[in-house]
């Protein structure tokens, strides 16, 4: 039994030195959901003309009409040079702390497309229409929920104009009613 107890207050401690990962920020994956669309693009075109993995985001750390892709493209290129990690191995690490799922697959997808010798402009090709096909797809609920506001919106304001025209009928035939014959 001292044994069990033993071994159970080891595997304890050792729990408590392992590094918990960080917690994905929800509002830093939203704007990068965002932003990937054009990310895509510009990263399949880079690929297609022969820039390399890593030379893509370096790219995209000096691209300023991206902010939030900005910074982890200088993340990615700062695990690299600073710390020293291998570009695939940094690739992988942003992904698993990424608050979005679509850059999150769009990264893994990349590393595993370059690790097993994959085309990867044809990877990002079809990554990109799916990512366009998704963003179409959230563009039509919208477009359907604000159809059905609008519809909501008008039925509200015809009961509206209906109720209002029995209440003036109502009581303009309620006045003629009081009114004399002879006039």
């Amino acid at each position: 039994m001292s044994i069990f107890k033993s071994l159970q207050q080891k595997k304890q401690i050792g729990n408590k030195r392992k590094k918990a990962k960080p917690k994905p920020d929800k509002r830093l994956g939203e704007r990068l959901d965002r932003e990937l669309p054009y990310v895509i693009t510009l990263i399949t075109i880079m690929a297609a003309s022969g820039v390399s993995p890593f030379g893509s985001f370096t790219k995209l750390a000096r691209y300023k009409l991206l902010p939030y892709i900005m910074k982890e493209a200088r993340n990615i290129v700062g695990q690299v040079h600073i710390l020293g990690e291998d570009s695939l191995s940094a690739l992988e690490k942003r992904a698993e702390v990424s608050g979005s799922k679509q850059y999150r697959d769009l990264l893994l997808g990349y590393v595993s497309t370059v690790r097993n010798g994959g085309d990867i402009a044809s990877f990002l090709q079809s990554k990109m229409k799916s990512i366009f096909e998704f963003e179409v797809a959230i563009g039509r609920q919208s477009v359907a929920k604000i159809a059905g506001l609008v519809d909501a919106y008008m039925i509200m304001h015809v009961i509206r104009l209906s109720l209002y025209v029995v209440v003036v009928a109502m009581s303009s035939s309620a006045t003629t009613s009081m009114m004399p014959a002879s006039m």
